[in-house]
Order: C-alpha cells, then structure tokens, then sequence
C-alpha cells in the first residue's frame, strides 16, 4: 500500500547538470489566473512543516503544451512545461526553477517507485489538473530526490472553486434520532512500504441512527472528521455501507470511507444483533483515493455498540501550548488537550465534560475565573468551568483546542488545568495537570525573523491576510518559535 503522506529522505547525490534552459511562454498562447490547491511540506532547523496552499496561479495552454508558473516559495514563480495528450498533462522531470544562492533548484515527480516526471489527470471540459498519486518535489538534482520542499494532493483548477468541495455528505434525515454507540476495533500502522509496523487497541465515541429496519446511519467512524455520517442498508441482519462515501477533507486531502478484504478495497458489511453491529472480517478503511488504497487508518476486528453512561473519573488534560502575553496584543494563547476518555481509556460523553484552568502564584493555587468583563462574549457574568462543547469563536474554540487569555499571567508560577465528567448521576474529577513557569517563560529571541506567516480562517481554510472578518495569523520565526494572533479585520 502507498501511504499519501511519505517522509522523503535527503539523499547525498551529486547533481548533473542541468538539462533545461527557462521556460517561456509563446506569444499565441493566452495566460490566465487559475486556482491551485495542495498541502507543501518542507525542511526547517524546527523539523518538517507543512503548509495547505490554496493561491492564484497563472497557466497557459497552446494546443497540445501548457505551461504552469509554479507557485515556489524558495527561488519565486517560475515556468515550467508540459504536454497534454490522452487525459494526461506530463511535465518532464529535471526542469529548472532557478537558483537558491549558488544552488539550482529542480521540478521533478516521486511515486512509490522513485523518481518520475510530473503527471496530472486532465479533465478538459472541467478545466482541471490533478496529481493524485505521486508529489512534486522542488529538488536539488534533476535526476535524484534531494528535496528542499514538496507538494502532494495538488489541484489547479479554472472554475475558482476547490473541487473537494463538489463531493457530496451523506445527511442524516429528519426522521432519525441518534445515539450514542463506541466504536471498538484493533488500529494497523503501515510503513511507508506498505508493510504492517504494528498495532494498537482503539475505541471512540461515535453516534447511530437507525431509519425504519432499512437504514442505519453512522457518525464519527473516522475519528478526525467526526461531524461525518456514512450510510448503511440493512438486509436479512447485514448492513451493507457502500465503499466510497466521502466525509470530507483532511488539509487538501479527500476522506473516504471503504470496507476492506484481502483483495483490496470493498463496500463494508456489518452483522446486525439486538441493535449492534459486528464487521466480521471486514476492517474500515479511511482512505485518501478513490482509485487506490492510500489509507489514513485501517481498522480491523471492528464492532459498534450501545454505550452505556456510567459513572467514571476523566482522564487528565494537558496544556499542549501555551504562548506568554504579548503587551501589543492583549492576550496569551493556550491550547489544550482534554481526552474524551475516562483513567481506564474508556470513551466519555462529551457532553458531560468540563474543564477549568487553575492558576499558581506565591503558592497558592485556585481556578482560573473567565469574567464578562475580559470575554465579551460569556453567556453569563463569570465562568470557572467551561463546558467541552463551548465555543464563541473568538476567545474560546471548542474542547478548548485554542483559548485566548485576556490578561497577563506571567506572575503565575504555573498554569493548570483540570476535567470533570457528570455522567451516570456524580460529578468526578480528574488530577490537575501543572505547565511550570520555567516552560512558561520561554520566548523568542529578539533578533530571531519572521520566516514565514500564514492566515487561516476560524475553520482552519488558508485566507489572504488582507480578507475581513477574524482571522489567526500564524507566524515562524527562524529559532523555530510559532506566534499566533488574532486579526480582525
């Protein structure tokens, strides 16, 4: 199995030379705007980072050539050619994007068996290129993978609209009233071959509706895009889910969900008994390709049950970043980690999850109290603990993934934080987790730069710093420190 997300190797290789001289466009052919979308990764001295493009981009098409002016944060946009034939856009492999320094820089392809040229699937009537199943690599040799960035799951499209976007959810009918199940099965990692790298036990909540005894429907069988439903039809005891069904996207990449066998991808059949559902030797498969198995997650031995609300102690959260007070700002970020599962790893209702900050400050510890006066958008005067599922989309994003704290707290010597779960008729809580004032305290240096800055919107979709509205602008700085601010516009 190819995996989408391959880690590509800086290979020792020396670079011949180069074999292309910079590509023009002719005169008869016309340049217009169109639309690109792919995720880039690149090498920093931080680690690997990755970046969802989705920016103008002017192609050219003169017959059977085309020319695209590549969207290159290292040496700048530059032309390079391909040529159409048989639904196909080939771009050979080698061509010259310029120089970094002294160092020239390369366009070549990688698939799962190496180095390629570029290839997209072109759909002439809808104005369309895709690269599907191999990567751009912006490359120090034209013959070798000596990569300085990449691009995979890339689109450039005419029509001005993400193409992703054209898939249909499937909707829940009115009908229909869900409940709560858990989703149990073994999770199977594969290497970037293909071969199995290990195992691990998995369970989430997920929630199931049954429409008359023909129906069922599915929501959060893939854990990352949780709001998505699949459909099942139900026949003699079988549930048959159709493979195929699209649950939306991960950065620029579709998710699928398929059934899977021996063979390859399948539709998905589940038992049904009293209610629930057993996949037998069928695992899930949450897929990246319709045309390929390119798996996010594999699941097999899996079986979706009736939950059953019981009393139970909540895992302990974490504060997975915390960013100190800016003066010009107004306010610290703090991103939090709170597991929907109970100490023993058991899933827990969401809807009974809360959680507070702590704060500690000449030994003494006491929560953290948000007031109206410092967060406009409280639905009452002052809040200590904050349901899981609040969100203003301002100050606070739900399951406190992103909080923006008004006031500064460098005086505190540590910041805390802490769950609570009031399912099965008690409220329980869980230990605090402590971030100390010596993490607290780290900062940039002042002479680090800004290396790059990004501009998303409140769903996470990459915007031009300039769109209106409140946008979070992320920047990195070159001592690897990652700011982020609020700007509203």
């Amino acid at each position: 199995m190819m995996m989408k997300k391959t880690i590509i190797s800086l290979l020792a290789v020396l670079w011949t030379s180069c074999t292309f001289a910079a590509v023009t466009v002719p005169s008869s052919a016309t340049i217009e705007k169109w639309n690109a979308y792919f995720v880039m990764y690149s090498n920093t001295s931080s680690g690997e980072q990755h970046e969802v493009i989705s920016e103008e981009m002017e192609v050219a098409i003169d017959g059977t050539d085309v020319y695209f002016n590549m969207l290159n944060p290292i040496t700048g946009a530059t032309w390079v050619k391909g040529t159409i034939a048989n639904g196909k856009a080939t771009f050979e492999k080698g061509q010259l994007l310029g120089n970094y320094g002294t160092s020239p820089i390369y366009m070549v392809g990688q698939d799962e068996h190496g180095i390629c040229d570029v290839v997209y699937d072109y759909d002439e009537e809808g104005k369309r290129f895709v690269l599907d199943d191999m990567q751009v690599v912006l490359s120090g040799s034209p013959a070798a993978i000596e990569a300085w960035a990449y691009y995979v799951s890339m689109t450039v499209s005419k029509n001005g609209t993400d193409p992703q976007l054209e898939e249909e959810l499937v909707e829940l009918p009115d009908n229909c009233t869900p409940q709560l199940y858990v989703f149990s099965a073994t999770s199977i990692q594969y290497n970037a071959s293909g071969e199995v790298a290990g195992t691990e036990p998995v369970k989430w909540l997920v929630n199931v509706a049954f429409n008359g005894s023909t129906e069922v429907y599915v929501q959060g069988i893939c854990e990352f895009l949780p709001d998505a439903w699949i459909k099942g039809t139900i026949d003699d005891g079988v549930v048959t889910f159709k493979g195929g069904q699209y649950l939306g996207k991960a950065l620029v990449y579709p998710v699928y969900y398929y059934g899977m066998l021996v063979g390859g991808l399948t539709d998905g059949e589940f038992n049904l008994v009293d209610g629930n559902l057993a996949g037998g030797s069928y695992y899930v498969c949450i897929n990246s390709s319709k045309t390929q198995t390119a798996p996010f997650g594999v699941y097999a031995g899996v079986t979706i049950t009736k939950f059953n609300a019981v009393a139970a102690t909540p895992a302990t959260p974490s504060i997975a970043y915390y960013q100190p007070y800016n003066a010009a700002e107004g306010y610290a970020v703090i991103d939090l980690d709170i597991p929907l599962k109970d100490v023993n790893g058991e899933p827990i209702d969401p809807e009974w999850v809360s959680y507070r900050l702590w704060t500690e400050k000449d030994g003494n510890k006491q929560p953290y109290v948000f007031t109206k006066e410092k967060y406009k958008n409280l639905p009452v005067e002052s809040m200590a603990g904050l349901p899981y599922s609040f969100s203003d989309d301002y100050d606070f994003f739900k399951g406190g993934s992103r909080i923006f704290i008004n006031e500064n707290l460098d005086q505190c010597s540590a910041i805390g934080v802490q769950s609570f779960y009031g399912n099965g008729g008690e409220l329980r809580e869980s230990e605090i987790h402590w971030y100390s004032k010596a993490t607290l305290n780290i900062e940039a240096s002042d002479k680090a730069m800004v290396v790059s800055e990004t501009c998303t919107d409140l769903q996470g979709r990459r915007v031009n710093a300039s769109t209106r509205g409140l946008i979070i602008k992320t920047q990195r700085l070159s001592d690897g420190t990652v700011r982020t601010y609020k700007v509203m516009r």
